[in-house]
């Protein structure tokens, strides 16, 4: 088991030699799939299709909600619920190049239950809020935060069907992610920040005054990211796109 485990191990690591890069990637993303790797040789092993490890993300999603919904003290818990999905979801894509079964079905599913999980964490969020403080600028900060979230995710998804469709069109070779070239600096420092606001929650918990600036943070920089992607897709959209022409619109 361990020399099988081992072998599949080294094999991921090559495969994904290229697309493991720190510089690739925010620091916090970076440990998660360096992670993620060493947890996928054993869902290969059990012979767990990648579909199956998307249900068993989004379910370890909803699970770490109904925690915090059954009992609102409970955000620790739901949070660390939340980053066993997070490494779980960091397996699906080896274990589908790994057996041969990649698809970009498979990767639709994978991005629809990656919304739906981290709305969860954001709904478990707003729920302790409201049971716990008194506070309207919490409350309107964790709703536009929940709100923001499947937005973010259109502007990535439509801006990159747009680009493809347009370059189909017009023969042109526009990159189809912007995050992926512009700001990607800024865009990790605005990751790793909520992600490091979400490890102090757990690490200062017992602390209701600590507890509550570091929701405040965290709703900051998660509102802040969607803003700047927001004028990063308006600013490279209207540079790239718009002496494009679109006559073939029916088809």
């Amino acid at each position: 088991m361990i020399k099988q485990y081992l072998k599949i191990l080294r094999k991921l690591k090559i495969m994904n030699k290229k697309t493991m890069k720190y510089a690739e990637n925010s620091f916090c993303d970076y440990i998660f799939r360096q992670i993620g790797t060493l947890i996928s040789p054993v869902f290969i092993i059990l012979r767990l299709h990648p579909t199956s490890i998307n249900f068993i993300n989004l379910f370890l999603g909803v699970i770490a909600f109904l925690v915090v919904y059954f009992n609102e003290e409970f955000l620790n818990y739901g949070i660390l619920i939340f980053y066993l999905s997070v490494l779980v979801d960091n397996t699906d894509g080896n274990v589908a190049r790994y057996t041969k079964v990649a698809s970009f079905h498979g990767r639709f599913m994978d991005g629809i239950f990656d919304i739906l999980v981290i709305g969860f964490l954001r709904l478990s969020i707003f729920y302790f809020i409201l049971r716990n403080y008194n506070s309207d600028i919490l409350i309107i900060l964790s709703l536009l935060s929940i709100l923001f979230i499947p937005i973010t995710h259109l502007y990535y998804d439509r801006y990159s069907a747009i680009v493809r469709w347009s370059n189909q069109l017009n023969k042109t070779s526009i990159q189809p992610y912007i995050r992926n070239k512009y700001g990607k600096k800024i865009n990790f420092f605005l990751i790793d920040i909520q992600h490091f606001m979400l490890f102090f929650i757990l690490i200062f918990y017992q602390s209701k005054s600590s507890l509550e600036n570091l929701i405040l943070i965290f709703l900051i920089f998660s509102i802040l990211h969607f803003i700047f992607n927001s004028l990063l897709h308006f600013k490279y959209s209207y540079k790239f796109l718009k002496n494009l022409q679109n006559l073939k619109r029916n088809n």
